[in-house]
Parts: C-alpha cells; sequence; structure tokens
C-alpha cells in the first residue's frame, strides 16, 4: 500500500471514520390507521381530511348507511364517525346494525346539536360519543385517538362497565 501502512491499517482508520461519522436518522413511514366517515356532507369529509393531515389517522367515505355497513363488513374500521341525518337508516338503526358487525368498532356520532338526551340514546344504542359540530381539529383527534384505545381494548364487550356497572 502506497504510504507503507498496511491494509489492515486502511480498514482500521475506514473503521474509525465510519464510528465518529454522524449517522442519518430515518423516521419510520408514519403508519395512518383507517377511519370510516359516514356522511353525505361535503363539509364533514373536508373537515376530516384537513384535521388528519399530518397525523396516524386518514379517512374513507361512505355516502349512506347501505354504503357505510358493506365498508364495515369488508374493512373493519375500528372508529366510525356517523352523521346523525345520514340517508338509509336512522341513526339509531344505523348505529345498532354497525354494533352486529363481527368486531363492531367504536362509533361516534356527528351532529349539529349536541344535548344530553342524544348522547344518552347513542350511548344505550351502542355509540362510543357525540361530536357536535363543526369539527375541531384538537377535539375531534383527541376524541377518534381515545375511540381507537377502546376499540383496541374489546370495550364494546365491556358495554356495561362504561356506563357503572361493577364487576
Amino acid at each position: 500500500m502506497k504510504g507503507g501502512g498496511s491494509l489492515k491499517d486502511a480498514f482500521s482508520t475506514l473503521r474509525q471514520l465510519f464510528r465518529s461519522a454522524p449517522r442519518a436518522v430515518v423516521e419510520p413511514e408514519l403508519i395512518r390507521t383507517p377511519v370510516l366517515l359516514a356522511s353525505s356532507r361535503e363539509d364533514d369529509a373536508a373537515a376530516l381530511q384537513e384535521t388528519f393531515e399530518r397525523s396516524r389517522w386518514t379517512s374513507v367515505v361512505a355516502r349512506d348507511w347501505s354504503a357505510a355497513l358493506a365498508a364495515q363488513e369488508a374493512t373493519n374500521f375500528p372508529v366510525v364517525l356517523c352523521d346523525r341525518d345520514l340517508p338509509g337508516l336512522s341513526w339509531k338503526e344505523g348505529v345498532r346494525a354497525l354494533m352486529r358487525t363481527p368486531r363492531h368498532p367504536a362509533i361516534i356520532l356527528l351532529s349539529d346539536v349536541a344535548d344530553p338526551y342524544l348522547w344518552e340514546a347513542l350511548i344505550q344504542a351502542g355509540g362510543f360519543e357525540l361530536l357536535s359540530r363543526p369539527l375541531r381539529r384538537r377535539e375531534t383527534l383527541g376524541l377518534v385517538a381515545f375511540a381507537h384505545t377502546h376499540w383496541k381494548t374489546d370495550w364494546p364487550d365491556r358495554t356495561p362497565t362504561r356506563v357503572g356497572a361493577i364487576h
């Protein structure tokens, strides 16, 4: 080798350079969890798309109860946000139908009004929470994450615990 050094010395020098060189930090690609939005309202789809931008969530839109139930059967979304006035069924019938799917989702009902009677009826039908419009980013992201956590722990199978029963 030129300069009188051995090949072993050259590899030793390269190893030291490699160890001391700054390393590139490679971020793993964000894994996005799909959420079903069952709403015929364009403003809901636009608001949710904007809310989920740069988050761990992505949305799939169904425009009526028939499409929402078919999508849930095919994909098994962990969280479903559904419009109270979605065409095809009443919201109670729709929520009950979603609750009959094999791994029922955490259901968040979207409404222009939020009152305790609607919330109580939603819980009685098997829903998770009520979210009033306009959709606010922080509130929506927090609620979707909370619903997803409950879905992962099989909360629908322990519904009495949620409403205060003690095991």
